[in-house]
């Protein structure tokens, strides 16, 4: 370290960080602390898509929603005709 080491002194090994806590009399280290840096995340999207690769994932992430949407048997065909609405009759509250 070279030199005269005082409390909070820190020195910076890779990601880790180690901060001197105590000291005595002398001037020796007599407590250590260590600081890890916390690692990035990893990034999910790429920077850099080309103008296919940006279609593609856009036509899959649409296919994936819609078949995640759709319940099996809940929709009819297109041509398919549609159902027949009940016929409601009025009845007069003659008794």
């Amino acid at each position: 370290l070279g030199g005269h080491a005082e409390y909070a002194d820190r020195v910076l090994i890779g990601p880790i960080e180690l901060i001197v806590r105590d000291v005595d009399d002398k001037g020796r280290i007599t407590g250590l602390g260590l600081s890890l840096e916390p690692t990035a995340p990893v990034a999910r999207v790429p920077v850099f898509l080309s103008a296919g690769e940006i279609a593609d994932r856009i036509v899959g992430f649409v296919r994936n929603w819609r078949k995640r949407t759709k319940k099996p048997g809940a929709e009819a065909p297109d041509d398919a005709e549609p159902a027949p609405q009940p016929v409601m009759e009025k009845t007069t509250g003659e008794g």
